[in-house]
């Protein structure tokens, strides 16, 4: 059903079920316009996002990533992406599926073609034909079941790459600063004085801190002691934003960006115990 069909619903997701895509505050590593990847000829629209290069002029916050470490780059984009695909899936999820396909169609934090380098330098096959599969779904107004379905074995095979060869424990936790901070940017773009008027930003925010978390959730359960704390210090470090995002289409919300960045912050800290 459309937005002009319904009177839009105020879920409350899960209390760590945060979405959004964001800023690259403060961070120098360009994030490259897009170019169509393989399968051109599906329905899918391969850019969900199209981040400024070498800090342009975009969205209120957005810069270029700094760093030389191509792991950390690689990780940022795919956390960029991984975002996009839950902001996607949680408003269909809520029957809010014009807004489902608008997110996907002008997203423009998360390009598939971004990731193709990294998963060369990699050795990754990529998920093309997961995010083809989901997207296509989505644009065709697919049974709700069927895209979550879609959803799921996409960010599986999302998850999956962050076990490349080469690709550090320190690289993760590095990476996760930057998406929080990224996080606290679109947060700031996007709430005035606790009233959301920028809904984008709002979600963008929403799906980099959902992607931190799943991130940290998976390294907690490492069998390496010091990567499992350090990843049970980031859920812990994120656990006072929850009240940042009480449902995805909130109109108001408590508190502000400084709690992001403070956990930016934490994380930071925490990758001095990470090797």
């Amino acid at each position: 059903m459309s937005d002009s069909d319904k009177t839009p619903r105020t879920a409350s997701p899960k209390k760590w079920a945060l979405i959004g895509t964001t800023a690259l505050t403060g961070l120098g590593l360009a994030l490259g316009t897009s170019g169509q990847p393989a399968h051109a000829d599906s329905a899918a629209p391969m850019v969900l996002a199209q981040a400024t290069i070498s800090g342009e002029a975009g969205e209120a916050g957005e810069g270029a990533i700094e760093t030389d470490d191509s792991g950390v780059e690689f990780l940022v984009h795919l956390g960029l992406f991984d975002a996009a695909v839950r902001i996607v899936g949680a408003l269909y999820a809520l029957g809010e599926i014009t807004q489902a396909k608008d997110q996907l169609e002008t997203s423009h934090h998360a390009d598939y073609a971004d990731l193709e380098e990294g998963l060369s330098e990699f050795s990754q096959n990529g998920f093309i034909d997961e995010y083809t599969e989901f997207s296509d779904l989505v644009l065709s107004g697919a049974d709700a079941a069927a895209v979550a379905a879609a959803e799921s074995r996409l960010l599986a095979a999302i998850a999956a790459t962050h076990g490349a060869d080469g690709i550090s424990k320190r690289d993760e936790f590095e990476a996760m600063v930057h998406l929080i901070e990224t996080a606290a940017a679109d947060f700031d773009a996007g709430v005035d004085a606790g009233r959301v008027a920028e809904p984008h930003e709002y979600r963008d925010a929403w799906g980099f801190v959902e992607t931190v978390r799943a991130t940290a959730n998976d390294l907690a359960a490492s069998k390496d002691e010091t990567v499992a704390r350090a990843a049970a210090d980031v859920l812990a470090a994120l656990e006072p934003a929850a009240a940042l995002f009480p449902a995805l289409n909130a109109e108001m919300v408590g508190s502000d960006a400084s709690i992001l960045y403070a956990a930016a912050g934490r994380i930071r800290f925490t990758i001095l115990k990470v090797e």
